[in-house]
């Protein structure tokens, strides 16, 4: 094993442009980092030059392991989609997995997101790994409170954001997912198995056909964390894309918990606000928990 440092940081990474941008972002900051690419799901060509990185297939946990060891860390960031769960027949282990099995088949054969994020969070930690969240690494990355891009929302639009965020607090309380959708002060979608994507994708189908009233831009998007959520493994994040498929769901908004979402490619996520005119703001978490609730899984 190669001498561990405290600077030495090692980000496994999943689809999409946010692993990328936390690495470049804690290079920046002083940490040494090495990006381990999950195979078909992560696409490393616009990491730095200055940034080492890797692959590695689903089931080979022995090879993981030798590259952490081999870049002398204990420090673990976990970022990136994944696009389906691997089916078995794809899965082919390596000796390392092979001796973790056991932990392993329970952590694949847990049930809702939140059961199996708790059991990577025990497997990597009984392994002696510190796992990080991005934002920790990142914070530059994180939503902050108030309007942060496009038009000031009016008065009703921020009713059917508050009524969103109510309805994503709910989602995440049944597991479902982190998102909901309301207009004209009515709820008419939640996140489920679909994500974000496929959320707006059945609010542009069901505005389409007629499924209910309101102009045809209103209404807000809400991105909230589960209760007791673990950040260092699955926190919401936001991106250029959500902005063109909230607009193209005729919505107005897009509301964020304030602290506890992500915005990938930021600059051009509020240029895309503005060209749109999508307003995004992001709000504190004690600002849409429904009064006499206790913020608790139920």
């Amino acid at each position: 094993m190669a001498e561990t440092s405290t600077n030495n940081l090692a980000i496994i990474a999943g689809g999409g442009q946010l692993p990328i941008e936390v690495a470049h972002a804690a290079q920046s900051v002083g940490h040494n980092v090495l990006v381990v690419g999950i195979a078909e799901e992560a696409d490393l060509s616009n990491l730095d030059a200055g940034v080492s990185q890797t692959k590695v297939g689903w089931g080979q946990f022995g090879a993981l392991q030798q590259h952490l060891n081999d870049h002398g860390t204990n420090k673990l960031v976990i970022i990136g989609s994944i696009s389906r769960r691997p089916e078995y027949k794809d899965v082919k282990l390596d000796w390392g997995a092979v001796q973790l099995l056991p932990q392993l088949l329970t952590t694949l054969l847990a049930g809702g997101d939140s059961s199996v994020l708790d059991r990577v969070a025990k497997l990597f930690s009984d392994l002696g790994y510190d796992l990080i969240g991005a934002h920790q690494v990142a914070p530059s990355l994180v939503a902050e409170e108030g309007i942060l891009a496009g038009p000031k929302p009016s008065e009703t639009l921020k009713q059917d954001a508050l009524q969103a965020m109510r309805a994503a607090w709910t989602s995440g309380h049944l597991d479902m997912g982190q998102g909901a959708v309301a207009t004209a002060g009515r709820v008419v979608a939640m996140e489920g198995a679909e994500g974000t994507d496929g959320l707006l994708e059945r609010v542009a189908a069901m505005r389409q056909a007629k499924r209910f009233s309101g102009f045809n831009r209103s209404g807000a998007l809400a991105k909230c964390t589960r209760p007791q959520q673990d950040l260092r493994l699955d926190m919401p994040t936001i991106g250029p894309r959500t902005i063109e498929n909230a607009a193209d769901a005729g919505l107005s908004a897009i509301v964020l918990e304030a602290g506890r979402v992500l915005l990938s490619q930021r600059e051009e996520t509020v240029a895309r606000c503005k060209a749109r005119k999508i307003s995004l703001l992001a709000k504190q978490r004690s600002e849409f928990i429904p009064q006499g609730r206790e913020d608790e899984p139920a």
